[in-house]
């Protein structure tokens, strides 16, 4: 080695020095890191085991001790109490209901759906629109020339059909919830609940 680059080493070795020791507590603080990650990682995993392991004695419990669900009165009561924790906005509902009568909001209430009406509503909302639709009557009201807004819905609670319709969507919306064990086996699906009502224009 030359005197000059003797000279050129001796002048840099303090900042290199000083970036070597950073790259080596950089990578301390990152190994610290890691195992502090391996650490949580293991600790979720114990954590998850036991939630699974509290599900399964809960579920255990559940289809023991408590009868079948095999009234509308059973299922909508169970319904009620857990929604509040797995169905808070009543999308689930909604959508079993959806499914069950082959109902688009887009499409039956089109003038609403273009005004936004349902952007910000929830499935409970929404579920009114729907069964007014198939077990009900909506006045209509024209906002525009060739178009119309619904302004009252009304839906027969006491009719036979949305009886009928109430047990299956209970029965449907628990069994996405995770409590098919509490219910009676699934049977073929049978009549289709897409009758369309009449409309009652309110001119």
């Amino acid at each position: 080695m030359r005197l000059s680059e003797m000279l050129t080493a001796i002048r840099e070795y303090p900042a290199l020095k000083i970036k070597y020791e950073a790259m080596r507590e950089q990578q301390a603080s990152q190994e610290r890191t890691a195992v502090q990650l391996s650490i949580a990682y293991n600790n979720l995993q114990i954590g998850n085991r036991k939630l699974s392991q509290k599900n399964k004695a809960l579920e255990t419990a559940l289809v023991k001790l408590v009868p079948r669900l095999n009234s509308r009165d059973h299922c909508r009561r169970l319904y009620k109490t857990v929604a509040p924790y797995l169905d808070p906005g009543g999308f689930v509902l909604y959508r079993s209901a959806a499914e069950l009568t082959r109902f688009h909001i887009s499409t039956e209430f089109a003038t609403e759906d273009n005004m936004g009406k349902f952007e910000e509503m929830d499935g409970y909302g929404m579920l009114r629109y729907l069964t007014a639709d198939r077990f009900g009557s909506v006045e209509y009201e024209i906002v525009a020339p060739c178009y119309e807004e619904a302004v009252s819905l009304h839906t027969d609670y006491t009719s036979p059909e949305y009886l009928a319709f109430e047990k299956k969507l209970y029965e449907k919306t628990l069994r996405k919830l995770g409590f098919g064990k509490l219910l009676p086996e699934e049977r073929a699906p049978q009549k289709d609940m897409n009758k369309r009502k009449e409309k009652v224009e309110e001119r």
